[in-house]
């Protein structure tokens, strides 16, 4: 646990020290920094607001919308495949942050996973990643789409990212996770990168 936090306060403090600005409440939405980040939103998702619907496509190629598991608790965050940090122990560590959201939202609860990079994460990409990490593939669902659904999705959860304009890679984004009740409401939101 001390290795997740210290490679998460390493990750923040890298992209801080090299000029980078990131939000980290709803109050502070500042753009100080020479990477492109139009995509920061307006304002967070915070507890007891309707989580945004959705539908995209899983690991196995299935068409996945939030609303298929309604009536079931569930749990969504962001990651992508590339990402050497935060992204893998957000899903490593599954077992126990679904025993931290039991007693707010229940048990059995359905894990959804949405890339940061529908380009390059497609389907049979996010499958290879599920293995290659070694996780549990019940009721775990890693999520892609087309560039538009998947920029749709980060805007509705207020999920930040930060690529270089150049390249387009991928430099920095929000570390958040919605842990949504059966009745489809916002319970608790993690904050991975604090």
């Amino acid at each position: 646990m001390k290795s997740f936090f210290f490679i998460v306060l390493v990750f923040w403090f890298s992209l801080l020290s090299s000029g980078f600005s990131v939000y980290a409440g709803a109050d502070n939405h500042k753009k100080t920094h020479e990477k492109d980040s139009s995509e920061i939103p307006p304002h967070l998702l915070d507890e007891g607001d309707e989580a945004p619907l959705f539908t995209l496509t899983n690991q196995d190629r299935k068409k996945i919308a939030l609303s298929d598991f309604s009536g079931r608790p569930r749990f969504v965050v962001f990651i992508y495949t590339h990402c050497e940090d935060v992204c893998p122990l957000i899903l490593q560590d599954r077992k126990r942050l679904e025993e931290d959201m039991a007693q707010t939202i229940g048990s059995e609860i359905v894990f959804l996973a949405v890339t940061f990079d529908p380009i390059n994460d497609t389907p049979e990409v996010l499958k290879t990643f599920i293995e290659k990490i070694g996780v549990d593939t019940k009721d775990l669902h890693l999520l892609t789409g087309d560039l538009q659904e998947v920029e749709a999705v980060l805007r509705a959860y207020a999920i930040g990212v930060i690529r270089d304009k150049a390249t387009g890679q991928i430099e920095g984004h929000s570390a958040l996770g919605f842990a949504i009740d059966r009745n489809g409401i916002v319970r608790e939101v993690f904050n991975f990168s604090s």
